[in-house]
């Protein structure tokens, strides 16, 4: 999978949506007296504005880490629900609340500190990406949404091929497992950089890295209860014809050339059938 997303700009350090949570530390003794003086509706007015305020902070926090998602891909989809935006609903209901029930001011000095409040979320921490990201040529024939599924999904079979490396024993076979994940993670790099690429991957995207996810996985799940030297020599053969093949795709791909893998497709199904390693 990719990297996580990391800190980038002064508006992260400053904030990332911590100091929200900051908002709701004073509420709480306030809490706490209002309970003892047996004063309900104060009290439920003040629990109303800390859980407004915790969730405020919840929503930046996960919108600033889409954000940060968003703006590290070539490919991606502008995020459907705008949590930062919903952050700052919430912050602006959040203060509200304490404006008109435990300050006892008036409703539009209240809507006027929760308007106030909604344009400080927003200077500080922006809006939500709006438009989809792509740089895909208009002759790829694929939208920016397709290409993002294509390689979210292969991104996610990649990892189900890491996680099975960890649970080897078998350092060789381990080895070759990281090989093919790196390599499958080039020819997704490759259809990335190059959208066209996409079409003639797809049989490779759907087959082979399919065939190798559901290979890794069932043999990671059954070698630790089966010791066989024929299974993990049948596991063996199918790696290296995996290995071979998704070396020779890259290349295809880096000299832009058609590669047809039909013939190698077949052989590879005949293989999982056979061979017994999943």
């Amino acid at each position: 999978m990719a990297e996580q997303p990391q800190l980038n700009s002064i508006r992260d350090w400053i904030g990332g949506g911590w100091l929200l949570f900051l908002l709701p530390l004073p509420l709480i003794p306030a809490l706490f007296v209002s309970l003892l003086k047996g004063a309900i509706l104060p009290a439920l007015a003040t629990l109303a504005a800390i859980a407004l305020f915790v969730l405020a902070g919840i929503s930046t926090r996960y919108g600033l880490v889409r954000e940060r998602d968003y703006e590290r891909k070539r490919f991606a989809t502008a995020p459907r629900f705008k949590l930062k935006l919903f952050g700052g609903l919430l912050t602006a209901a959040g203060t509200l609340v304490c404006a008109r029930f435990l300050v006892d001011e008036g409703w539009v000095f209240s809507l006027f500190t929760g308007a106030l409040s909604m344009a400080g979320h927003w200077l500080s921490y922006g809006l939500d990406p709006v438009k989809d990201k792509s740089s895909a040529p208009g002759n790829s024939g694929y939208t920016t949404q397709q290409v993002v599924d294509a390689l979210r999904e292969a991104a996610e079979k990649i990892e189900g091929i890491r996680n099975a490396a960890r649970d080897m024993k078998n350092l060789e076979l381990r080895g070759r497992l990281i090989r093919i994940s790196e390599s499958a993670m080039k020819i997704v790099d490759a259809i990335e950089e190059d959208p066209r690429d996409l079409r003639r991957a797809r049989k490779f995207l759907n087959v082979y890295l399919d065939g190798a996810h559901k290979v890794a996985n069932g043999y990671a799940k059954t070698h630790t209860h089966t010791q066989s030297e024929e299974l993990e020599s049948n596991f063996r053969n199918v790696l290296v014809s995996i290995e071979t093949v998704f070396s020779e795709q890259h290349k295809k791909l880096l000299e832009n050339d058609v590669l047809d893998l039909d013939v190698q497709i077949e052989v590879l199904d005949t293989q999982l059938k056979h061979e017994g390693v999943v």
